[in-house]
């Protein structure tokens, strides 16, 4: 079947009620969407029953979880472009329709600030693009992804998936660090030297942390330095992984 569209008016009305339809939210009951009110998007495809293909295991790190999910999701939204996703009535139906489950589980709401929690997970309007990237469940997961296929050259996807997701701090430092995030050869080579310090070294705390002296922050803050410095989008990712390299032995020693 088609990646299914809500109207404008029914997105409007749902955001607006979510108090009144908490029952729907939290257990599932009742439907508060008309389906002969959907549109699809044209030659677009996305499998039937498709929240029962997400992982849901509990005992995974939330890192971890969003990886897995993230390839699932670019993975089974077929033919969607960017500029689709940027539409915050395509992720509305999908929240809705089939990843209810899913959202309740992985950003945990409940009575807790139910409302709130809704309105960010279920749709995408509460911090403008940034709700997209950051907050709607099934958003963020499909934009994960497409950070990695814009880069990622002829590099395995499924890895650098895992490699971008799994540490949720350095998820968010590298996707929303623009001098260095848009340009993807820089993107890769900065995910392929994390897959190098991986292998030779399995125990590295290198990547973990939050403080702002975290060894990859000032790692970051290294990079967008030789940004000022050089034309880094004129080098290869194999010349550009070199140099992020020497950066980064210099900083973990």
């Amino acid at each position: 079947m088609q990646i299914p569209i809500l109207p404008q008016a029914t997105v409007h009305n749902l955001y607006t009620n979510v108090k009144k339809n908490k029952n729907f939210y939290l257990s599932g009951e009742g439907s508060i969407i008309e389906t002969d009110t959907l549109k699809y998007l044209t030659g677009t495809s996305i499998p039937e029953d498709p929240g029962s293909q997400m992982v849901t295991d509990a005992k995974m790190p939330e890192g971890k979880l969003d990886a897995a999910n993230s390839v699932i999701i670019f993975k089974m939204l077929e033919n969607m472009t960017a500029y689709q996703a940027r539409d915050e009535r395509i992720w509305c139906a999908l929240t809705h329709l089939y990843f209810r489950e899913y959202t309740v589980f992985r950003h945990k709401i409940s009575d807790n600030k139910f409302e709130t929690s809704i309105q960010n997970h279920f749709f995408a309007r509460n911090a403008g693009f940034r709700s997209l990237e950051r907050l709607n469940s099934i958003s963020r997961l499909w934009w994960h992804g497409y950070f990695i296929e814009r880069c990622r050259e002829n590099n395995d996807f499924d890895e650098l998936v895992h490699l971008l997701c799994s540490d949720t701090d350095f998820r968010q430092q590298l996707v929303e660090r623009p001098e260095i995030s848009k340009i993807p050869k820089v993107a890769l080579a900065i995910l392929l030297c994390k897959k190098k310090l991986n292998e030779e070294q399995p125990n590295n705390e290198f990547f973990k942390g939050r403080a702002k002296t975290a060894p990859y922050r000032l790692w970051f803050k290294r990079l967008s330095m030789e940004g000022g410095r050089v034309l880094l989008s004129a080098m290869t990712s194999e010349e550009l992984t070199d140099l992020f390299w020497t950066f980064l032995e210099e900083i973990n020693t």
